[in-house]
């Protein structure tokens, strides 16, 4: 079996390939990997912007597992950015998003069923932003797992997003 974000089995002559070094770095170092990483994102959105003719009141923002929690981090940190966001397959602890913020925001949350962990927390974090008076949408892929449930739930993101414009 094959774990999401690990080394793919062996399979025919093909010996399977060890796992990553775990993350190194003092705290400092890694907290420096994060800045830069969302400074890639904004990055790329300006570049976009810079090149295409965009519509400012029409830029999303999925990302999927670890861009997932991406998703939630940047959506409310930049949420003057977004029209609505998508995190599919990512999720945090609920105390740890910004609700107050995410609820001004189009959120919808996009799960595999099978990711039973995943499912709850992202439950729960809709149920959050819902009672805070969000705008929110759920998608869960019956018998989806952590990569299965990306093809089918962009349809549903895009049509989401579709419907929602910065306010």
């Amino acid at each position: 079996m094959s774990v999401p974000g690990g080394p793919p089995p062996a399979s025919g002559n093909q010996p399977a390939r060890p796992l990553p070094p775990p993350q190194t770095g003092t705290p400092e170092e890694q907290l420096r990997e994060r800045q830069l990483s969302e400074q890639d994102v904004l990055n790329v959105v300006a570049l976009v912007k810079a090149e295409y003719k965009v519509d400012p009141a029409r830029i999303y923002l999925m990302g999927h597992s670890m861009g997932g929690f991406g998703a939630w981090y940047l959506g409310a940190k930049h949420a003057d950015l977004w029209a609505a966001i998508a995190p599919m397959s990512g999720t945090t602890p609920s105390h740890e998003i910004d609700v107050k913020t995410l609820s001004r925001l189009p959120v919808l949350v996009a799960v595999g069923g099978e990711e039973v962990p995943t499912v709850a927390a992202s439950k729960a974090k809709v149920e959050l932003l819902k009672a805070a008076a969000g705008v929110t949408a759920y998608v869960e892929i019956e018998k989806g797992t952590h990569m299965s449930m990306i093809a089918p739930s962009v349809p549903q993101i895009f049509e989401f997003f579709s419907k929602h414009t910065k306010r």
